[in-house]
């Protein structure tokens, strides 16, 4: 009975990786914590070469230059988006477009009208849409947010 529920429960979830710079490799790290529910099946980096390097380094089936046709073609469930601030509306406009789930680096986009029209857009699909706050549990970003919260470095005049 286990082995059914975990089949039909458990499914391991099947990502595709938008980005393949500093913040692709946050999210390839974090994934293999927690492999038994989730996989890369395939990245997308507009660099073929940067694209086939992390591929092989990570043991990931599959790379594109374009992540378009990752989202039609991979056969996965949701796309990670760690590109720069600017692309992240389009590209996760794409893959809801596709159906599929989005999870989007911080910031989620680069306008509130722009975060408004994501949501609404994974909300008609029936999709979901998530955003990736990777610094949340460093240490050293800890430290600084008690620092600042207790008051030990003065008021803040820039943020």
């Amino acid at each position: 009975m286990d082995e059914f529920l975990d089949s039909v429960i458990m499914k391991k979830v099947k990502f595709g990786l938008v980005g393949v710079g500093v913040g692709g490799e946050y999210v390839i790290k974090a994934s293999k914590l927690i492999e038994d529910h989730l996989k890369i099946e395939a990245v997308a980096s507009s660099h073929l070469e940067r694209a086939k390097s992390f591929a092989e380094k990570w043991s990931i089936p599959a790379y594109y230059t374009d992540y378009k046709a990752m989202f039609r073609e991979a056969g996965i469930d949701a796309a990670i988006i760690c590109t720069p601030h600017y692309l992240h509306h389009p590209m996760a406009l794409d893959a809801i477009a596709e159906s599929l789930h989005v999870l989007v680096d911080k910031p989620m986009a680069i306008s509130v009208e722009e975060c408004e029209d994501m949501i609404k857009r994974a909300e008609a699909k029936n999709v979901k849409l998530g955003v990736i706050f990777q610094s949340r549990f460093n240490p050293d970003v800890n430290k600084v947010r008690d620092a600042l919260e207790s008051g030990k470095l003065g008021r803040p005049l820039l943020g």
